[in-house]
């Protein structure tokens, strides 16, 4: 069986809606939860290796997980690109 292969995460996905692709090599499920949340998962496969809550606010994102809460980043794909190289 072939390589199921991920598009770069370009944008987030809207209220209801699940999108998964690939960050800085790393395979990302963002699903909107509520206006301006994401429930964020890193997987390998079915098994699910992170999660967290991405939040918009007051013009930034943060993310939210059981490390903590990361800095304040003008973009979603900075902070969680930060995000990631903490826990890596």
């Amino acid at each position: 069986m072939s390589p199921v292969l991920f598009q770069p995460l370009t944008v987030l996905p809207a209220p209801g809606h699940t999108l998964s692709g690939d960050v800085d090599g790393r395979i990302i499920r963002l699903s909107a939860t509520a206006a301006n949340r994401w429930q964020i998962a890193e997987t390998i496969g079915a098994l699910v290796v992170g999660h967290g809550e991405l939040v918009a606010m007051n013009n930034t994102y943060v993310i939210s997980s059981s490390s903590g809460t990361s800095l304040p980043e003008i973009t979603w794909p900075a902070v969680l690109g930060r995000h990631l190289d903490t826990v890596a």
